[in-house]
């Protein structure tokens, strides 16, 4: 295997691709998923850009608005909690980190179940009569409320707070119904009652289906609660417990059934079309065990870091001329990366963050105090891979399959293992630059 051993800043540089950023510009580590579709569900990536389709397992994060039409309804998860809109719902998400959930709900209904809360995590909503905070893990529905009909916090477990009145913060238990009526300024009053909703019998329903404790995984992954039931667990004597899925076509391969998608602050994002395809394509690493795919998620952490895709890219000239004969005048490929190699964030982070998104997968590194630089504790200075042991199954597309957002599977191009081996590999930056979307995207 080829490798170049570089030390200090220089190697945090390269792994990145650019100029390591500070810790501050960062992007979040943890991130939501858009679970479940049902009816016509929009997206807006920030206030700035056009409403476009919503589409199951798009990333969510700060600044991105969801929209349900009539008859419609999203889930999304984050982490150990879900959020459930109900139809006509608009909710803005203003933050979502590790240390909070921070979203307007202008109108309509959200059914919000946290199964689990950080030391010092908080999560508010504002709604047109106040704030309203979730204080403890439990299961609330949040009604916005018209000019018509009031405000309602329904708190069937756990602990809420809306504040807003002039009277301040009204605590509302489990069991009880927070009302906010009236214009500025509102009333407040309490029903010692919590009433389902068809929402909350949805929401219901799709808890019972998931995975309710996640098994070899943290429950701040997001994404975790499908894996149960569209995978099994085994134990191996290299790589620990692996997950494999248990129904994808015989010609799968990781990163290939689905398309590219482009977010301003990581770039190139995988979204795939396995309704469980989150997590795996956004935390461990693939591996083919006993002539399948397994997934290892590598040891379990508090706070895994999503990534956008944890693949090594090749392309253009670089690729050589077997697969340029073989494909066309600009191809483009990645491959899974495997257990023990180093993702290199192509996107603009510090030292720090290169550390934490690979330290769940390379089981040896740790921070150096010194210099703040990624350091394999028992082999010395970080290696940087040029051939992963998954290179022979990349896939490989013309360039504008992956630019314009189109599905990868039937564009793949038809090229052998062996040519794939000898291929170099070609720098981020070589990556083409997003078309608009397609209509319906």
């Amino acid at each position: 295997m080829k490798a170049r051993i570089l030390t200090g800043v220089a190697a945090a540089a390269l792994l990145c691709g650019i100029v390591p950023a500070r810790a501050d510009d960062d992007p979040p580590a943890r991130v939501g998923r858009l679970a479940d579709v049902s009816g016509a569900v929009s997206l807006r990536p920030d206030p700035a850009q056009p409403w476009a389709v919503a589409a199951r397992n798009q990333p969510v994060t700060s600044g991105m608005s969801l929209w349900t039409e009539p008859q419609a309804r999203a889930a999304l998860e984050i982490g150990p909690a879900e959020l459930h809109l109900g139809d006509q719902a608009e909710l803005d998400i203003q933050r979502l980190d590790d240390q909070a959930f921070v979203a307007q709900l202008g109108q309509g209904s959200v059914n919000i179940d946290i199964a689990d809360l950080q030391a010092g995590e908080t999560w508010t909503v504002d709604t047109p009569r106040g704030t309203v905070t979730l204080d403890r893990p439990g299961e609330y529905r949040i009604d916005a409320g018209t000019t018509q009909d009031p405000t309602q916090v329904v708190v069937f477990s756990g602990e809420a707070q809306i504040a807003g009145g002039p009277d301040g913060p009204v605590d509302i238990q489990g069991g009880e119904t927070g009302v906010a009526g009236g214009s500025d300024p509102f009333s407040y009053t309490l029903a010692q009652s919590a009433d389902h909703s068809p929402l909350d019998d949805w929401a219901d329903g799709r808890i019972r289906a998931a995975s309710a404790t996640p098994r070899y995984v943290s429950r701040a992954m997001t994404g975790y609660q499908d894996l149960d039931a569209a995978g099994t667990w085994h134990e191996t004597p290299t790589y620990g417990t692996v997950w494999y899925p248990t129904d994808v076509p015989a010609d799968w391969v990781p990163y290939r059934y689905g398309r590219w998608d482009h977010d301003d602050r990581w770039g190139w994002t995988w979204v795939d079309d396995q309704p469980w395809g989150f997590a795996p394509f956004h935390y461990g690493r693939w591996a083919r065990v006993d002539d399948r795919w397994g997934w290892v998620p590598g040891p379990v952490e508090a706070h895994p870091v999503y990534a956008p895709a944890l693949v090594s890219f090749f392309a253009g000239a670089a690729v050589g001329a077997a697969i340029t004969a073989a494909a066309d005048s600009h191809p483009i490929g990645w491959y899974p990366l495997g257990p023990g190699e180093t993702y290199r964030p192509p996107y603009r982070v510090s030292d720090t963050y290169v550390r934490n998104v690979n330290v769940t997968n390379i089981r040896n590194v740790e921070i150096n105090r010194i210099n703040n630089t990624v350091t394999n504790i028992h082999n010395g200075p970080t290696t940087i891979v040029e051939d992963g042991a998954n290179r022979r199954f990349a896939t490989v597309v013309p360039a504008q399959v992956l630019a314009g957002r189109q599905p990868v599977a039937h564009a793949a191009l038809p090229v052998a293992a062996d040519q794939l081996d000898h291929a170099r590999l070609t720098p981020v930056a070589a990556l083409p630059h997003p078309e608009a979307p397609a209509a319906g995207q």
